[in-house]
């Protein structure tokens, strides 16, 4: 299959890279990437894409490309005035990448991000991968639907991701996003603990990825102070993240010095597969039910959840997350009541921490469903 993977940004980190990471190494054959064209601050190599991507990698091509986030959780972390100026650029530009993939004839062109939507084209064998949640208007909601109905297919990251397009007539796949948590099983879990200074006998409870209003960084802070009055088992709640510095500084504020509650920054990738070896439960604090790629990374690396939503997410999560058969709690979204009642049931449940990989599967059923709808005239 003569394949592209064209990318929303560049960046060498978080569950978009991670996801597309694993899915490149693992896809069975050669593949080109298509970037945004970067400004000199930004500045990432080709060689330095084509290395960290892996040897399926073929060739690396750079063009103005959109990259909204807009009416999507978490979009305080983002730059709404660069956005803006990739779309316009995107647009005075577009002619001369439809004109490229009509010379390449590639068999298959994949849109890794909702933010690429615009790129669309009934005329190219197109599927996209919706990773975020839609959360905008009526009217954006149209717009992105005209856009998509143009596609071959859409991947939905999860099924929160699918129901605002539900109604739409279009070939999808609801496929969870890969994780290969192996490499925790190296780590020295005693060794780790002694490097943060927590006790054995502690349920650890972790949020990780961006800290933000959009994420419920705060409000999991608030509950689990409420938590800290009636807890019968010692515990720690580990903050494992970056994000805008007036919504750290509240958050901190929130946690008024509590010694149980940790902020760690943001962490490598290695320094994030230690936080998953010691902790018991990975912890989520959206406004609605969410499924990310830190609920995928707790599961294969052997932790609990504690996850909002009902007991319909929690089957959609066993359902997608193979063998790995954990401790799920779940609460009423935004309800602090709720979490501290679920955060009461985990207590003093510690968790196996065996990692696993789910890549190769990941990436089969990637390439079954895409050799199915390319075959659609």
């Amino acid at each position: 299959m003569k394949q592209v993977i064209v990318l929303e940004s560049k960046g060498l980190f978080g569950g978009a890279f991670e996801s597309v990471s694993l899915l490149i190494r693992n896809i069975g054959h050669k593949v080109d990437l298509i970037v945004p064209k970067s400004s000199s601050e930004d500045y990432v190599s080709k060689r330095m894409l084509k290395s960290t991507y892996g040897g399926n990698v073929e060739n690396v091509y750079e063009f103005y490309l959109p990259y909204s986030v807009e009416n999507t959780i978490a979009c305080e972390a983002y730059d709404a005035y660069n956005m803006k100026r990739s779309y316009r650029l995107f647009q005075a530009h577009k002619k001369e990448l439809y004109d490229f993939l009509d010379k390449k004839h590639y068999d298959h062109i994949h849109l890794n991000g909702m933010g690429l939507y615009p790129v669309l084209n009934r005329k190219f064998p197109m599927t996209l991968h919706m990773r975020q949640v839609f959360n905008g208007g009526r009217y954006e909601k149209e717009k992105r639907m005209f856009f998509l109905r143009q596609s071959r297919a859409v991947i939905y990251i999860d099924q929160a991701a699918y129901k605002p397009f539900q109604k739409m007539r279009k070939d999808h796949l609801i496929l969870f996003d890969p994780v290969d948590q192996t490499g925790i099983n190296s780590i020295s879990e005693p060794d780790i603990l002694n490097k943060y200074h927590i006790d054995k006998n502690c349920t650890i409870f972790t949020m990780a990825g961006t800290i933000s209003e959009g994420k419920g960084v705060g409000f999991v802070i608030e509950a689990y102070q409420d938590y800290c009055k009636v807890n019968t088992f010692p515990s720690k709640l580990l903050i494992a993240g970056d994000g805008v510095a007036a919504y750290r500084k509240k958050c901190r504020e929130i946690a008024d010095n509590n010694p149980d509650i940790l902020f760690l920054g943001r962490l490598s990738r290695q320094e994030m597969q230690e936080i998953y070896k010691i902790s018991d439960y990975i912890l989520r604090g959206e406004s609605e039910p969410v499924i990310g790629m830190t609920v995928w990374e707790a599961l294969y690396s052997g932790d609990g959840l504690v996850i909002q939503g009902d007991d319909n997410i929690r089957q959609e999560i066993i359902k997608g997350m193979g063998a790995c058969r954990n401790n799920i709690f779940t609460y009423e979204p935004r309800n602090a009541e709720s979490l501290v009642k679920a955060l009461l049931k985990a207590e003093g449940k510690k968790s196996a921490h065996t990692g696993e990989s789910s890549a190769k599967k990941h990436a089969d059923t990637f390439n079954r469903f895409i050799e199915e709808v390319i075959k659609i005239k």
